[in-house]
């Protein structure tokens, strides 16, 4: 068992950390991370994101704001369903509304 008080390492292959804090521009795990907490300005996996806010979005057709706005879009294109906290559309192939339910306006 070694103890380092304080060191700087530019380049190491370590096996097991243990540690009150690390500092790091980019950390990297082969399996996962647990952690009771994790604290992140944003948070992304692929079309997946949480921004600080909270605001939730996956590909841009689902999003959650964090006032609790919800869209459901069937399409990036007003074409198909779309559903929000106050109506369900649906528009036609050339993205005219065909049904609108709920709030008219």
């Amino acid at each position: 068992k070694v103890v380092i008080p304080k060191a700087m390492i530019y380049d190491a292959v370590i096996e097991t950390l243990v540690s009150r804090k690390v500092v790091a521009d980019e950390v990297k795990a082969g399996v996962s991370i647990t952690s009771p907490v994790i604290r992140s300005a944003v948070i992304q996996n692929g079309n997946f994101q949480v921004d600080s806010q909270g605001n939730l979005n996956i590909g841009g057709l689902f999003s959650v704001t964090s006032q609790g706005q919800l869209t459901i879009r069937y399409s990036n294109q007003n074409v198909g369903l779309v559903i929000r906290n106050d109506k369900i559309e649906v528009y036609d192939q050339n993205g005219r509304l065909a049904v609108r339910i709920g709030r008219l306006r």
